[in-house]
């Protein structure tokens, strides 16, 4: 999942030596969404995850 979110950032605002979301993180994690809004106030599902499993 790590790699999911820094090939994510980094395809958008380049390499970036740290890890944007550390793997102790995502052991805490069961899910979540990336939501984007724009100047209008218009919401777009970027992403959604949920961690099998749990």
């Amino acid at each position: 999942m790590q790699e999911s979110f820094q090939y994510g950032y980094e395809s958008v605002y380049g390499s970036d030596k740290e890890q944007v979301l550390p793997d102790k993180d995502i052991d805490e994690i069961v899910g979540g969404v990336i939501v984007a809004i724009n100047e209008n106030n218009h919401n777009h599902l970027d992403f959604l995850f949920v961690k099998v499993g749990v």
